[in-house]
């Protein structure tokens, strides 16, 4: 297998209440495939920063003025080292077989996509969500596709996630839960006017991009196809 090095991007704004929690998760992966944890403070106000500080372990903690997840995102991956990337919001946790689980994948696939499970909620089924804490992705994937979408507040995952698949990237979907993801009173997703706002300009922005290149397939992830784990 590739000698994998993961870089793990985690942007967070005003994330002390879990933040350690979801560090945890990402130190409980092997050591040898994590190459970093780029702590993204996108201008929180809490105690966000001295908690990420007093963390042991290969973090490096950025702060920037509040700009969005987005630009978040961007800083991050202008900083990775690693041959892999993976992302992590501060209030979600992975599971602890997540990279044992899709380095293999990697390796004939330039996006793996791992199933989601809620939090605290026992009767909580795995499910597919086109997410980017539960995916890993070959950084050369950003050198072809380019980085996030700084117009999009939200659906800048949705709209990556599309420019990949307009690219012909190669994606792996497998049925193993890899991320616990928590809702609570201050999700993003909380705000149902922007949520629709923005997520209809990524579809619009998809579709143009689409005619352009003479494509008639309506943007969607019907050929994200499940792939049993070896």
């Amino acid at each position: 297998m590739t000698d994998w090095r993961t870089s793990v991007i985690m942007p967070v704004f005003c994330g002390e209440k879990f933040i350690e929690e979801a560090i945890g998760s990402v130190l409980a992966q092997p050591s040898d495939w994590i190459e970093e944890i780029i702590v993204v403070d996108d201008g929180s106000t809490d105690a966000t920063a001295a908690i990420v500080k007093a963390c042991r372990g290969p973090i490096r903690y950025v702060y920037q003025d509040n700009s969005g997840p987005q630009h978040a995102r961007n800083t991050g991956l202008a900083l990775a080292k690693g041959n892999a990337v993976a992302f992590l919001d501060a209030d979600d946790i992975w599971t602890p077989d997540k990279l044992a689980l899709q380095l293999p994948l990697l390796e004939e696939a330039d996006v793996v996509l791992g199933q989601t499970k809620i939090l605290d909620d026992p009767d909580s089924a795995p499910f597919i969500l086109p997410s980017l804490c539960c995916a890993l992705m070959r950084k050369s994937a950003f050198d072809r596709i380019g980085n996030f979408d700084t117009e999009l507040e939200y659906s800048d995952d949705l709209d990556w996630y599309l420019r990949a698949k307009e690219e012909e990237l190669v994606f792996r979907v497998h049925k193993d839960t890899v991320l616990k993801h928590r809702r609570h009173e201050n999700n993003l997703t909380k705000n149902k006017s922007k949520t629709e706002h923005y997520h209809l300009l990524m579809l619009l922005k998809s579709v143009k991009r689409r005619k352009g290149k003479g494509i008639t397939e309506m943007p969607g992830f019907s050929d994200l196809t499940f792939l049993d784990r070896p």
